[in-house]
Parts: structure tokens; C-alpha cells; sequence
């Protein structure tokens, strides 16, 4: 049995053109780091105090091909939450959220290449 794939070269160009574009990696990045902060500030509870809630403090911070999102600086103490203290046990928000969302994060960074590859 044969098998013919008719435009198999034009994606193959297209996907290893990735390599030189940088403004769709960028893009990429961006969504699925925006998409991750809006479900980890939904994740994070909220107290009844009338005050800033770690849950509007997500942050993105860039640097060349790496996104991380998490707490902001003032918030530092969402680690202890996280990973518990000799005298806390551990109430982990970010763990739990990266583990339901990889998925729906990479399909948005999946979409965006798509988009912008013109797949």
C-alpha cells in the first residue's frame, strides 16, 4: 500500500520555519503565559479582609524565550501556602492549576503558532 500526503512539504517548511521566527515564539509565549496567570488568579482564594488578595497580584515576568507566572513580590508569602512550614501543612494553588491547565495552556500557544504560521 501507498501512501501520498499532497502539501506535506509546505508544512514541513512551514513548522521548521519556527525556528527563525521569533515574533511567533514570542506570541506563543505570551498566550500561554496570559492564559495560565487568568486560571492561577482564579484558583487563588480570596480572604473577606478588604485588602490587596495575592489572586489580583499574578505577574508575568519575561525574559528572552522564558515566561514565569506567579505572585508578585509583595505576595511572597504564597510560597509558604504552596509548600506548607514546619508548622503549616501545605495548601498548594500553583501545582494543581499547572497540572489541570498544561494542556489548555499548550493549545493556546498551539494556536497561536497555527495563526501565525498561517496553518
Amino acid at each position: 500500500m501507498d501512501f501520498q500526503f499532497d502539501g506535506l512539504q509546505e508544512i514541513m517548511r512551514r513548522i521548521e520555519s519556527i525556528g527563525n521566527n521569533q515574533q511567533a515564539k514570542e506570541k506563543a509565549l505570551d498566550a500561554g503565559a496570559e492564559h495560565f496567570k487568568r486560571k492561577l488568579s482564579a484558583n487563588t482564594v480570596r480572604s473577606n479582609i478588604n485588602h490587596q488578595h495575592a489572586a489580583d497580584n499574578v505577574v508575568i515576568d519575561k525574559e528572552g524565550n522564558h515566561r514565569e507566572v506567579g505572585y508578585d513580590k509583595d505576595h511572597y508569602y504564597m510560597k509558604f501556602s504552596e509548600f506548607g512550614t514546619s508548622k503549616m501543612s501545605p495548601k498548594p494553588v500553583i501545582s494543581p492549576t499547572f497540572e489541570n491547565e498544561v494542556d489548555k495552556t499548550e493549545e493556546a500557544m498551539a494556536e497561536v503558532l497555527r495563526r501565525e504560521l498561517g496553518l
